[in-house]
């Protein structure tokens, strides 16, 4: 995936977003207490996963940038509340 145009919806919401990747990997699957967190429009591989006893996040495109313009600016600051808690 290296694009700025890489639909990914989210698990849980059902919303879509419209993100900016850039990587020639990709993680399989998620093992237990991670969850699916973000699928792949276009191919349907996993985007972003989770913990939520480990408070730990992870995604495979960018958050900060501009494809959406801002569709996932909520990853970035989910990020620094779980830091202040």
């Amino acid at each position: 995936h290296r694009s700025h145009n890489q639909p990914v919806i989210n698990r849980a919401t059902g919303h879509a977003y419209m993100t900016s990747q850039n990587h020639g990997y990709v993680v399989d699957s998620v093992i237990n207490g991670w969850k699916e967190w973000f699928i792949n429009v276009n191919d349907e591989s996993l985007e972003g996963f989770y913990s939520e006893d480990k408070k730990v996040k992870a995604v495979q495109f960018h958050p900060e940038a501009s494809s959406g313009p801002n569709d996932t600016r909520f990853i970035i600051n989910e990020f620094l509340r779980d830091i202040n808690e």
